[in-house]
């Protein structure tokens, strides 16, 4: 699983890569071919906000294959609009899951394989400021 073409790292801060539909602005993520608002098919890159909030979340006790432990998964809706499918953090400060509703960012972490990616975090207000 490469996730490398989905964002970028610049001093620790991840910066997600997607598109914006240039006839209705919708932001998408990962990047589409037809924008789900408008049809559009004319698309520029955008970087998208690494800031969100938590839709649900589930802790899988099963994890798939290339995961040394159980993960916990969620649904993110970032501060620009798109949703998306990602892994929370694993650090054993954080909780098991997270409540609906609350704020998130994406910082670097390993994905499946230990795979260089994102995962999300319990965003802080001293981090906001940052």
């Amino acid at each position: 699983m490469d996730l490398r073409p989905f964002f970028q790292v610049d001093d620790g801060r991840v910066r997600l890569l997607g598109t914006r539909c240039a006839s209705c602005g919708t932001a998408a993520f990962p990047t589409i071919r037809v924008c789900p608002a408008c049809g559009g098919r004319d698309h520029l890159p955008a970087g998208l906000p690494a800031r969100g909030r938590v839709v649900s979340s589930a802790r899988v006790s099963t994890p798939p294959a290339g995961f040394g432990e159980p993960v916990t998964v969620a649904v993110v809706t970032l501060d620009d609009g798109p949703s998306l499918f990602a892994l929370l953090s694993a650090d054993p400060a954080e909780p098991a899951q997270l409540a609906a509703g609350t704020p998130v960012e994406a910082v670097p972490g390993p994905v499946r394989g230990g795979a260089a990616g994102f995962v999300f975090r319990t965003a802080r207000e001293d981090r906001a400021a940052a």
